[in-house]
């Protein structure tokens, strides 16, 4: 799941409204074939059918949703004139903590796909603990 999810994020940023036109296209062949193999996969490996639809549903709504705030770029000069970060970063000192800390030097925003999706797919329970 992880690596479709990749593979689709990267064609969708190879177009620069790659997000937005899957996400109105409710009919897409294409984004059904992706569903049917992946959901096929899970259902093979034993997830029963309503949980490996869910997680196909989350994962693939996630990568398009991704996406789309990539492809909306950053906010330009106007939208930060008079933004004042300092008072950001005293209203909101854990999210501020917690970006800081995620991004370490050499973490990416690739990172932050993947592991947002680790999230999804295998749950913070299973993220807390020991992975076997």
């Amino acid at each position: 799941m992880i690596g479709l999810a990749e593979r689709l994020r990267r064609a969708l940023l190879a177009h620069p409204d790659g997000a937005r036109i899957i996400a109105a296209s409710q009919l897409s062949l294409k984004m059904a074939a992706i569903s049917e193999l992946a959901m096929s996969t899970l259902v093979g490996r034993g997830i029963p059918l309503r949980q490996a639809r869910l997680i196909v549903l989350t994962v693939l709504r996630f990568t398009v949703g991704y996406v789309l705030e990539e492809q909306a770029g950053r906010p330009d000069t106007d939208a930060l004139d008079g933004f004042d970060m300092a008072a950001y970063a005293a209203a909101y000192p854990t999210v501020m903590a917690g970006v800081t800390e995620y991004f370490q030097p050499g973490r990416t925003v690739d990172d932050l796909f993947r592991d947002c999706l680790e999230q999804i797919i295998h749950g913070p329970a299973a993220q807390s603990g020991p992975r076997s």
